[in-house]
C-alpha cells in the first residue's frame, strides 16, 4: 500500500472512530432524560455524514440519501400526502403543476407508506414522460427521511423542540406505520 493510500486510510478510520464514539455518547445523553438533546446532536451528525458523502447535494437531500441508505427500508419509502405538499410549491411552477396532478389521484388505498415503484406506478397515466423524470429525481422530497429532515431535525434547530412526528391523522386517516 502506498503512503497517500495509508495515510487516508487512518483518516477515514479515525473519522468513524470519533463518530462512534459520539454515537455512544448520544446513548447516554437519551438516556438521561435530554432527549431534545440527543435526537438534536443525532440529526446534525446524520446530516454531516451526509455532507461528508455526497458534496454536491443539498443538505436536506444529503440527509435523506445517507438514510436511505442506513439500511433500514423505511426511510426510503413514499408518505403520499407529504409528498403532494412538497410538490405544491407555488414558488417552483414546474414542481406545482406535478403537484396538482398528483392531488388527482389516490395513492394510499391500503394507508400506507409506498415504495418508490409503486408511487411511479401510481403517477404512469397522469404524468408526462417529462414529468415522470422530474418527479423521480424529486421523490426524495416525500421520503419518510425527509419526515424526520422537516419535523424533527429543523424542529428542533429552529424551534424549542421536534414536533409530534407521528401521522397527521386529519391529512391520511388510518394511516399507520
Amino acid at each position: 500500500m502506498n503512503k497517500n493510500k495509508k495515510v487516508k486510510m487512518e483518516l477515514v478510520n479515525t473519522y468513524f472512530t470519533v463518530m462512534e464514539q459520539k454515537a455512544a455518547f448520544l446513548d447516554g445523553l437519551y438516556k438521561s432524560k435530554y432527549r431534545d438533546e440527543a435526537l438534536l446532536l443525532c440529526c446534525c451528525y446524520i446530516e454531516a455524514l451526509g455532507n461528508n458523502r455526497y458534496d454536491s447535494k443539498g443538505r436536506h437531500e444529503n440527509f435523506v440519501k445517507i438514510l436511505k441508505e442506513c439500511g433500514d427500508d423505511i426511510f426510503g419509502h413514499i408518505h403520499p400526502m407529504h409528498l403532494i405538499d412538497k410538490f405544491k410549491d407555488p414558488q417552483n411552477k414546474c414542481l406545482n403543476k406535478i403537484g396538482e396532478k398528483l392531488e388527482t389521484i389516490s395513492m394510499h388505498p391500503e394507508k400506507r407508506l409506498l415504495s418508490e415503484e409503486e408511487v411511479l406506478k401510481f403517477v404512469n397515466p397522469i404524468l408526462s414522460p417529462e414529468e415522470v423524470a422530474k418527479l423521480e429525481r424529486h421523490l426524495w422530497r416525500g421520503t419518510f427521511a425527509s419526515i424526520a429532515y422537516e419535523f424533527i431535525r429543523s424542529e428542533l434547530v429552529h424551534c424549542s423542540g421536534a414536533l409530534d412526528t407521528s401521522f397527521r391523522k386529519d391529512r391520511v386517516p388510518g394511516l399507520e406505520i
